[in-house]
């Protein structure tokens, strides 16, 4: 199953699917879901090489204001990340576009149709974009689990893809 967070978490709660790997700002704590914290990501801006900001390594959210951003769809948890600046920065994005793909929204950040707001593992060493650092205080972060429904007896293949996960994600 492939999704956002917020609708592959749903799917763990009414039983559509047993193991995920989930995003979110916050530990998950949920009665019927166990979770495990594997990382923890910072977000950052990513810009054209040709965007006036390109320059920088650095930035204040509060300088985005008048920017034109690419962002994911609702169902991934980025959006309460980048919802949680705008509202402490007092300002409405002009978001142009929404994708649920990665290399879709890096695409069009290539193109300079706009910025977006992503963690620091989306680079994937692309030449074409700049990654720029948040300065904020109390920013929001990344936080990863493998998370799985406490009340299913997992099967033999699921139980090799928890540990293949675990042992993968440094677990």
């Amino acid at each position: 199953m492939e999704g956002g967070s917020v609708t592959l978490r749903q799917a763990l709660r009414n039983g559509e699917a047993d193991i995920a790997l989930l995003g979110s700002t916050a530990p998950l704590s949920y009665q019927q879901l166990l979770a495990q914290e594997f990382d923890r990501q910072p977000f950052t801006i990513f810009v054209s090489r040709q965007h006036p900001l390109a320059n920088r390594h650095h930035i204040a959210f509060s300088e985005l204001r008048h920017e034109h951003f690419i962002l994911f769809t609702d169902d991934f948890v980025h959006n309460a990340a980048f919802n949680q600046l705008t509202r402490r920065n007092h300002f409405r994005p002009d978001v142009v576009y929404r994708a649920n793909d990665t290399h879709v929204i890096m695409n069009l950040v290539a193109a300079n149709v706009g910025i977006t707001f992503l963690t620091s593992i989306a680079d994937q060493h692309r030449n074409d974009v700049v990654r720029l650092t948040l300065t904020d205080d109390e920013q929001p972060e990344f936080i990863a689990s493998i998370v799985y429904r406490t009340a299913h007896v997992l099967t033999p293949a699921q139980q090799q893809v928890l540990a293949v996960l675990t042992q993968t994600l440094g677990r």
